[in-house]
């Protein structure tokens, strides 16, 4: 996934975790926790789930005036298309105040597991 130029690392604008469990069987859904400090102005933050393989797997999004700057959310997706591995959360911020800037924050990882 390319970073498009326009957006730049904003990693004190917020950040994502998720803790490492195992990958069920069949389709689930995966929580995962934000926490969001943008600049003041209406916002737009995106959500990337990436596999092992950096194939983008799941995707969330959140806006100013409907989610909140902490909360929880989840990925949800199917364990026949996805392999156990080391997962990348990568986030994007957009803020508008009046002009529009985006910002990268800082990837998380989490692991999952494969069924025993």
């Amino acid at each position: 996934m390319s970073v498009p130029a326009q957006a730049r690392p904003a990693h004190g604008w917020g950040s994502t975790g998720a803790p490492d469990r195992t990958l069920k069987t069949g389709c689930a859904a995966y929580n995962y926790h934000y926490e969001l400090t943008p600049p003041p102005g209406d916002w737009m933050f995106e959500t990337f789930l990436l596999d092992p393989n950096k194939k983008r797997v799941a995707s969330g999004a959140f806006l100013s005036g409907e989610d909140p700057l902490k909360g929880k959310s989840y990925f949800a997706f199917c364990s026949l298309n996805t392999v156990p591995g080391r997962f990348t959360i990568k986030a994007k911020l957009t803020v508008s105040n009046p002009d529009a800037r985006s910002g990268w924050l800082k990837p998380a990882t989490f692991k999952l597991r494969s069924p025993r």
